[in-house]
């Protein structure tokens, strides 16, 4: 079955109408044209060759503007009838123009369950959708619960929004104030640094330290992180804080969009915990997400599977963060 079905993909052209509407028409293709970076083409791409997954993209178009108004990436393995969203990342993305009406939200994942099921027979889908703070989250939520998705994790993510008015002292307790003070005293320095091989090693050494000590696995290894860095340049960013040009808090973020920056990994090393640089270090990313006009930065979560760890959760509402609810929906189909 698994041949006939990648001989199938294979045959797929640009874009393969599957369905008509009066005025629109309903496509799946290998090509997304999103510009979240979890669900954009260049890195799908890049992660199907690496992850060996396979995605595709289901579009609908307005036929008389020829304007896409809708989409969304799956992504599967060819050993398992599991269709998932995104390949790798925080969170998918679904697209969705001011145009698009609740309803026609609602028949687009109707169609993409029937063409998976046509295609593949009995699947399974899952999608990581953005925290609430994102536009249209919600909208996608409630019709996908309508449609019969069931959730499969409650997380809760953290972000800041930094507004024009954003000052990042204004929300932190007065005791951590006077901890920022103090870095500033003893020459603590925060620094955006050039992106290449030998910063990004050095960065990522602090958090593979960090992770280490407190029992934590880094999700992806150095040379692994290397590579997506200089395939993605203008996505990765890396921040730290030094002392005496050592560096004790690093971070590697990645833009999401143009609103929207996002915490991969950070950490501080644990013999300087006591003074905590990583107050620096996210003072400083604020400050540098309010200079290049980013409206969010995005932590993540503090939930593992639906379950808290209240140490992080403490941590991030010390810091000022928002939370938001961030929802993985699920849904077997026969």
């Amino acid at each position: 079955m698994w041949v006939a079905q990648q001989e199938l993909l294979r045959l797929l052209t640009m874009s393969e109408v599957i369905k008509r509407y009066t005025d629109r028409t309903f496509e799946v293709s290998d090509t997304s044209l999103s510009n979240n970076l979890f669900s954009r083409n260049d890195f799908l791409f890049y992660q199907s060759k690496t992850q060996k997954k396979k995605y595709l993209s289901f579009k609908l178009k307005n036929a008389n503007k020829n304007k896409i108004i809708f989409e969304c990436v799956f992504c599967f393995r060819s050993d398992n009838n599991l269709f998932f969203s995104p390949m790798t990342g925080a969170f998918s993305d679904v697209f969705q123009d001011a145009s698009l009406t609740p309803n026609m939200l609602n028949e687009c994942f109707i169609d993409i369950e029937q063409y998976l099921k046509d295609v593949y027979g009995n699947i399974s889908l899952s999608i990581a959708l953005p925290p609430l703070y994102f536009a249209n989250s919600s909208s996608v939520i409630n019709c996908l619960i309508n449609l019969g998705w069931i959730p499969g994790k409650y997380d809760v993510n953290y972000h800041f929004d930094i507004c024009d008015n954003f000052e990042f002292r204004s929300l932190i307790s007065s005791s951590k104030r006077k901890c920022l003070n103090k870095l500033n005293r003893n020459n603590y320095s925060f620094d955006s640094l050039e992106l290449n091989e030998f910063n990004v090693k050095s960065v990522y050494n602090i958090i593979s330290i960090n992770r280490t000590a407190l029992g934590y696995p880094v999700t992806m290894t150095e040379d692994s992180v290397v590579d997506l860095s200089e395939h993605f340049r203008h996505d990765v960013k890396l921040f730290c804080v030094h002392k005496d040009d050592v560096i004790v808090a690093s971070a590697i973020c990645l833009n999401i969009n143009e609103d929207t920056l996002y915490v991969f990994y950070w950490a501080e090393l644990p013999d300087k915990r006591a003074e905590s640089p990583i107050l620096a270090l996210a003072e400083g990313i604020t400050l540098y997400c309010k200079e290049n006009k980013i409206r969010y930065l995005d932590i993540g979560i503090s939930t593992e599977n639906s379950k808290p760890n209240y140490g992080l959760m403490n941590f991030k509402k010390q810091l000022g963060c928002i939370e938001s609810l961030k929802l993985t929906l699920t849904k077997g189909c026969q």
